[in-house]
Parts: structure tokens; sequence; C-alpha cells
């Protein structure tokens, strides 16, 4: 590969990624900074809901150890859900 045609196919792709990073700028400018200050706050949110879920989960154990009550683990409680769901048997009531 010569000298000049490294410079060129260099230069070519400087202009793609330069081209590409205007695009993305056009697109970040569609979003205030409200925008991001709100998923902040979504992301903090979630992580703090999700402190409380394990608590809850913990004092659920222990609640129902203390009384005997046999509970499921929530990821199999969920997935039996999802297999009823699907069952055509369970029809929605309205």
């Amino acid at each position: 590969m010569s000298v000049l045609y490294t410079h060129v196919w260099l230069l070519k792709i400087k202009c793609f990624y330069q081209e590409e990073i205007k695009k993305l700028k056009n697109e970040l400018q569609n979003f205030d900074p409200s925008f991001f200050e709100e998923i902040e706050d979504l992301k903090y949110n979630y992580k703090e809901e999700v402190k409380k879920n394990i608590l809850l989960e913990e004092k659920l154990k222990k609640l129902s150890e203390q009384y005997g009550i046999q509970l499921t683990s929530p990821s199999a409680a969920s997935e039996q859900l999802e297999d009823e769901e699907e069952s055509p048997v369970n029809f929605p009531i309205y």
C-alpha cells in the first residue's frame, strides 16, 4: 500500500467520522437537560426501590419461617404466572 493511498484512505475515514459526530450532536440537541435529569432520577428511584424490595423479601422470608408458611421464590412465582397466562384456559374476565 502506498503512502499516498494510505493518506487518502485515512482522510476518508476522518471525514466519515466527522460526519457521524455531526449527526450525533444534532440528535443530542433534541434532548434538553431536563431529559437527562429525569433519567438520573429514574435510575436513583429504581435503585431505592430495589433496596426496599430486598428488605421486604427478607422480612417475608423471616415471617414465613416463623409461621411455617412455605413460599416460592419470586422468580419461580413469576415463571408460574407466565405459564398460567399462556394457558388457553385462563381467559381474562372483564
